[in-house]
């Protein structure tokens, strides 16, 4: 459940207002290029290509025609053929794409291409302005111009990056506003106005490349005066607007549009048409929802991923960039809004990437807490521990111990029972870490409260077993080897409750061998559960090492485990050495860690060692 009342929490909300507010208006002054115009030819081409409206027709100069009528440029009464034929068809509009800005060598064919115009209907002739302050621009020769309906320019507007892909709405120039030929011809009363920019700019919602409009070719018109053929041509061109233009090669600049690298200025023109027809205009979405909708795609992913597991807000992440992907598509193909598509993921990004670190911060916080919390645990454990070896007495002790852990589940004691015994114990708790240390405490507490004079060690370990069963140990266990040394008579009676077996080394025979193989089970898993004690008789200088079974199943690099043979050996060479009980585990201990190597220590380490003294 998402909680705003942790500090990294309100940071990370702060972090995602505070960096859309500063992405959106460095993208604003165009600080920042996101990319969103690239990102829009994108959608153009995921929603594929439409049908462009029907009532759409474009004459192409073509190839062909250039091929049927001759190299370009043509006289004006090849123009005024095509008009010839137009007026019997009674189009809605026509639109010449072709700038007639210089008289004709013979004044004949200006009148004669003026008169197809009057006669044609309503047609629009281009202009092309070459400045706005002040404004220029080359118009239609004036015979031209009185003839024709109206006049709009056809200049193009392309983006930073050379794609068209919105054009100036209107232009005010000399007193007089013109507009844009396609809104002359679809919108002759003047009473559309499409979503505009801060340059007074509209959107082209292109259907598609030159290919989507209805077309015939300029050639298809010469010579079809009469018959079948003008019949067709006649019903083709009925209630159509006609736009004329270049398409063949060499005759006509290639500009780079949504759909194409290069396409031609043709369609262009079709393309605003098209959009003016269909009122099918493409609005941007205000800065302030685009801000909102940038908070809202950042914000609740980095939430998740701050506050939930990294494998589900990673997944709820990648998700909101797919589903913000879909919708932005869909709001552009259905709805013919602009919504800002980079910036949004890109904000995304930032807050993931912000939501993991403020995480990752936490948890080195929390895991540097909990280390220290460890390392005063492990002081406490080592305080549970025997601190020193008993003074006097006809014996000596020795150990070490090391955890894989902080803490760990080994433990070991002694206590002197009387002047001439002492009761000596290993145990191992099932497991490492915290839960072991707690319960190797309780243990360790049990076994002191047990341990006492005159009983057997068979009875300790019942009782101990009893009193952990019935402590509810959520599963755990202990292997335990209690033992109690009278020194004074050489005796050593023992009891094993699941341990490892002991290595005794005979100093008169200087051989080392295994003994207690055989005992009850662990403690802790069966309530009334019964032990046995055995007995060993020792000679002067004799010895017996306790251990836990991380020593015997340390592994090396190559996960070869220690072994009993390794370790019966090492007992053996350091008692055939005489060394001291101090000195054998030192030596087992540097065996243990060349064996091991750099490999890790996977499991706790306890090893005991006990001789009885020569005389």
């Amino acid at each position: 459940m998402l909680s705003f009342k942790h500090p990294g929490t309100r940071a990370l909300l702060l972090f995602v207002v505070l960096s859309a507010g500063l992405l959106s208006t460095l993208e604003c002054f165009h600080f920042i290029d996101f990319r969103e115009q690239a990102s829009l030819d994108w959608r153009f081409r995921l929603r594929g290509q439409q049908a462009a409206d029907p009532r759409i027709l474009l004459v192409q100069i073509d190839d062909a025609s250039l091929k049927a009528v001759g190299e370009w440029p043509w006289r004006r009464s090849v123009y005024a053929e095509l008009l010839q034929l137009l007026a019997e068809a009674h189009p809605r509009g026509v639109f010449f794409d072709i700038l007639f800005t210089e008289q004709s060598p013979d004044p004949s064919e200006d009148e004669l291409l003026a008169r197809g115009i009057r006669q044609a209907g309503p047609v629009v002739l281009p202009f092309y302005y070459t400045s706005l302050d002040p404004f220029q621009a080359n118009f239609p020769v004036p015979v031209l111009r009185e003839a024709a309906d109206s006049t709009g320019y056809v200049n193009v507007d392309p983006e930073s990056d050379g794609v068209t892909r919105r054009l100036r709405f209107q232009i005010s120039g000399r007193q007089n506003v013109y507009v844009h030929p396609a809104r002359l011809l679809a919108d002759p009363d003047g009473r559309v106005v499409p979503p505009l920019d801060s340059r007074g700019r509209f959107w082209l919602n292109y259907p598609g490349t030159l290919a989507a409009y209805p077309h015939v070719s300029f050639q298809q018109v010469i010579g079809h005066s009469q018959g079948a053929e003008k019949a067709a041509l006649l019903e083709k061109f009925r209630d159509k607007f006609v736009i004329v233009g270049h398409t063949a090669t060499g005759t006509t600049d290639l500009r780079p549009t949504p759909f194409s690298n290069a396409d031609v200025g043709l369609s262009i023109q079709a393309a605003a048409l098209d959009t003016f027809l269909k009122r099918n205009f493409l609005k941007e979405a205000p800065w302030f929802v685009r801000l909102l909708l940038i908070v809202l795609l950042g914000l609740p992913a980095a939430l998740c991923i701050y506050q939930c597991r990294l494998r589900t807000g990673l997944l709820v992440f990648v998700l909101s960039a797919v589903a913000y992907g879909a919708l932005n598509l869909f709001a552009f193909s259905r709805l013919h809004w602009i919504l800002p598509l980079i910036l949004p993921l890109v904000c995304l990004l930032l807050s993931g990437v912000a939501a993991l670190s403020i995480k990752f911060t936490d948890l080195r916080f929390a895991g540097e807490h909990l280390n220290r919390e460890l390392r005063m645990a492990a002081k406490i454990q080592e305080s549970l521990l025997p601190a020193a070896p008993p003074a006097g007495g006809l014996a000596e002790l020795a150990w070490s111990f090391h955890f894989a852990e902080q803490v760990g589940g080994d433990f070991f004691d002694w206590v002197r029972l009387t002047p001439d015994e002492w009761g000596i114990a290993i145990a191992d708790v099932s497991g490492k870490g915290i839960p072991a240390a707690l319960f190797m405490a309780k243990a360790t507490a049990d076994f002191r409260r047990l341990s006492k004079v005159g009983r057997p060690p068979k009875d300790v370990c019942a009782e101990l077993n009893d009193s952990l069963v019935a402590g509810g140990t959520a599963g755990l266990f202990l292997t335990l080897i209690y033992a109690v040394l009278n020194y004074k008579k050489r005796v050593f009676t023992f009891a094993v409750a699941g341990h490892e077996a002991m290595i005794y080394y005979h100093a008169q025979e200087k051989r080392a061998r295994y003994i207690g193989k055989d005992g009850g089970p662990p403690l802790g898993l069966f309530e009334g559960t019964v032990y046995s004690d055995e007995t060993l008789e020792l000679t002067p200088g004799d010895m017996l090492i306790l251990y836990s079974d991380g020593v015997r199943e340390q592994r090396n690099p190559q996960k070869e485990e220690f072994g009993p043979e390794r370790l019966l050996k090492t007992v053996e060479d350091a008692g055939n050495a005489a060394m001291t009980p101090q000195s054998l585990i030192e030596r087992m201990n540097a065996v243990l860690r060349t064996f091991q190597k750099d490999a890790p220590q996977h499991d706790d380490q306890t090893l005991l060692c006990v001789r009885l003294a020569k005389t």
